[in-house]
């Protein structure tokens, strides 16, 4: 007797349904979509225990027809496409045919719709349809979805808590926000309305509604453009940041989509600008071609395929460093936050300001909160770790050890783009662990990258060459350092541990907190940090420097209310 079994149609029906709706939350997308692809402009979302008793979508939409209404929960009906042909430029939400039939499939369905004249009221249980009847006149859909998972106990006992389900709709709800700033959405749960976002002009006023107005002023805007794509969209300056990559949402010809790949191209962008296990607030949109983007290489589509993925990693990156390109992170102290939390200067990096230190020396404009020509003035040091100086219009705080260190790596960088080294007349032996030596071989061409070269021996190096930037007793510790970071960052692309590297084996050397400086040592190294390319942050992401300006002293001390 045969042990493979054809499985029954309900059975499959029941085991596709399940690919398409896995939890609440994959159902509110599919009627969100919907309702989006009906050009509704407001969509209300209704929940109920997380999802699990009841959804209900509501939409004013073009509605349907009583014939099309019943077709809608059958397999594989749709009015979006109507061969294969169309799969290949696809420009709605949906296009499979297949979100209706799997919902009812698995749930007590109920939809009334109408195109203004009248409606239609369907109501079935596990897609069998239990009852039909015209209803008075409507515009739009409204969908209810009861008891979901009904007939699949399985499933439902691996639903998970009432509000974890609630948040993965929380977040479903939200990213579609801000693929449709021309829709109002509203979303309850529990009778307890948690959004009522009204249409809006654009999407930093769509990300006001969501987040705050206070957050929205630590955004900047993304765009850029060439013949194959457009991208538009909002990311949060390097100060803003959260603990997770959950607050970078992508779209794609504004469908929202998971790309780990463009997510981290967008990190990537920020470089040394955001701290260690801190990741920006990002919305960016992508616009291309539909023939160019597959968006039917996932039961749920919220993965893509690219037929030119890696052009598209590189103008993603290229777009959001040119929105960066010249902001001050200079943080701004303010009564609402605590000083090293709010940055809020810009810097222009095309205007200029005058540090008089001595004759000719580099001149930089800082935006309004420092002046616009004078020259600034070293007040001291504060804790033998921070640089007091007068700057004309408020006073500048510099972090010395933070600024020694981005000045360190950027000058490291430097030599070794130049290839400046300095052949040892003296090789040095660096002894090492066994586990050292297997990174060292591992590692040999990126090491040779930085300028070093060396043999490596059973339980040790000689080093030959080395960059010219470090100085005789600097080479040893900089390069274990170098060696140790690189044998902590192998999941890391090449790119990111080199910087990584450099950063590490520069920093080593860096004047320290709690270091008495001169004032010609001070004024020096305020010079030096000035001339730097990113005098903003130290390498790993740290400000430098924090601004006190003249309006926020006279507040803090009520001369100005």
């Amino acid at each position: 007797m045969a042990k493979i079994k054809i499985l029954d149609d309900e059975t499959v029906k029941l085991i596709a349904a399940g690919e398409v709706v896995e939890r609440p939350a994959n159902a509110v997308k599919e009627l969100i979509e919907n309702s989006l692809d009906a050009n509704a402009t407001r969509i209300d979302v209704s929940i109920k225990n997380g999802g699990k008793t009841l959804i209900s979508v509501k939409d004013n939409g073009t509605g349907m027809s009583r014939e099309d209404a019943v077709l809608s929960i059958s397999k594989h009906a749709t009015s979006k496409i109507s061969g294969k042909e169309d799969l290949s430029k696809i420009r709605t939400y949906g296009f499979r045919g297949e979100a209706l039939y799997s919902i009812s499939s698995v749930s007590k369905f109920e939809m009334i719709t109408g195109q203004g004249d009248s409606s239609t009221y369907i109501y079935c249980e596990g897609n069998k349809i239990l009852k039909i009847e015209e209803r008075g006149p409507m515009k739009g859909t409204l969908i209810n979805v009861f008891d979901l998972f009904f007939n699949l106990p399985a499933r439902k006992k691996f639903m998970k808590s009432d509000i974890n389900e609630f948040q993965a709709t929380e977040e479903i709800f939200i990213s579609y926000l801000f693929a449709r700033e021309d829709v109002s959405f509203t979303l309850t749960h529990n009778g307890k309305q948690i959004f009522n976002i009204p249409v809006v002009n654009s999407l930093i006023d769509r990300f006001t509604y969501v987040y705050s107005p206070e957050l929205a002023k630590k955004m900047v805007s993304v765009e850029n453009k060439n013949v194959n794509f457009e991208i538009r969209g909002i990311i949060s300056k390097p100060e803003l940041t959260r603990k997770s990559k959950d607050h970078i949402y992508i779209y794609v010809n504004d469908r929202p989509v998971k790309s780990p790949e463009i997510i981290e191209s967008i990190i990537s962008a920020y470089g040394s600008l955001l701290f260690r296990d801190s990741y920006p607030i990002a919305i960016i949109k992508i616009y291309i071609d539909p023939e160019f983007v597959d968006v039917n290489v996932h039961p749920a589509k919220i993965f893509v395929k690219f037929s030119n993925e890696s052009e598209i990693l590189n103008f993603v990156k290229e777009s959001v460093q040119k929105a960066l390109k010249g902001i001050n992170l200079i943080p701004d102290v303010s009564r609402e936050f605590p000083a090293l939390e709010k940055m809020e200067a810009m810097l222009d990096v095309e205007k200029q300001l005058t540090f008089e230190t001595e004759k000719g020396i580099l001149q930089k404009k800082i935006d309004e909160n420092i002046p616009d020509t004078g020259s600034f003035r070293v007040v001291g040091q504060v804790l033998d770790t921070y640089i007091i100086v007068d700057t004309g219009k408020g006073m500048l705080i510099v972090d010395q050890h933070a600024g020694h260190e981005r000045i360190r790596t950027e000058k490291l960088e430097d030599d070794i783009n130049r290839k400046s080294v300095q052949n040892l007349i003296d090789p040095i032996t660096v002894k090492l662990e066994p586990w050292q030596i297997e990174i060292i071989r591992q590692e040999k061409d990126l090491f040779s990258s930085m300028n070093f070269q060396f043999d490596v021996f059973q339980n040790h190096v000689i080093l030959r060459t080395v960059p010219s930037f470090f100085k005789v007793q600097e080479i040893v510790d900089a390069f274990i350092e170098g060696l140790n970071e690189l044998g902590k960052n192998k999941t890391k692309g090449i790119d990111e541990r080199k910087r990584e590297t450099i950063a590490t084996m520069a920093c080593k050397g860096a004047i320290k907190a709690n270091q008495k400086l001169s004032e010609k040592e001070m004024k020096i190294l305020l010079y030096d940090l000035m001339k730097c390319r990113n005098p903003y942050t130290c390498p790993h992401g740290r400000p430098t420097m924090i601004n006190i300006g003249k309006d926020e002293l006279e507040k803090m001390f009520k001369r100005k209310i």
